[in-house]
């Protein structure tokens, strides 16, 4: 035969009539392992591969949400102390009164007053109306207005 014809098979040094016809081939193809399609599904290695990937999106993913979080409280509560400081102003403006007076939370808010209901800072501060010409404070650091 040409040498064209007796190009090498990939199994072991086999000629490609050889696997059909010799012993040694049909050991080799025996020996080879079949997936078993009755049996479907993730192998531990798939598993352990996908966890690891959903693990390191996590460990990105938390540290930003957790300063989102705090910088959306933040938003609010600054939005807060002003809607405080605009009742307060619309309040002394009403009565007539002066910088250095002090309204009371039931002055600002309720039915008579210019807040329907009194906010609360969503970390948990507590706020202080302070003075006319003074703005309101809030006890978390940060929360400034």
């Amino acid at each position: 035969m040409h040498a064209t014809y007796r190009t090498r098979w990939l199994y072991n040094g086999l000629n490609r009539g050889d696997v059909l016809r010799s012993p040694r081939a049909a050991n080799l193809v025996s020996q080879m392992r079949t997936r078993d399609w009755s049996n479907p599904g993730f192998t531990l290695i798939e598993i352990m591969i996908v966890v690891a990937i959903i693990g390191l999106i996590l460990a990105i993913a938390i540290p930003n949400f957790n300063r989102y979080r705090l910088y959306a409280q933040q938003q609010l509560c600054i939005e807060n102390l002003s809607q405080i400081d605009n009742a307060k102003q619309q309040w002394a403006l009403e009565k007539g009164m002066k910088d250095g007076d002090v309204p009371t939370e039931t002055d600002l808010s309720g039915a008579n007053g210019w807040l329907k209901a009194w906010p609360t800072c969503p970390a948990g501060g507590i706020y202080s109306i302070n003075a006319i010409g003074a703005v309101p404070t809030c006890t978390v650091a940060n929360h400034t207005y």
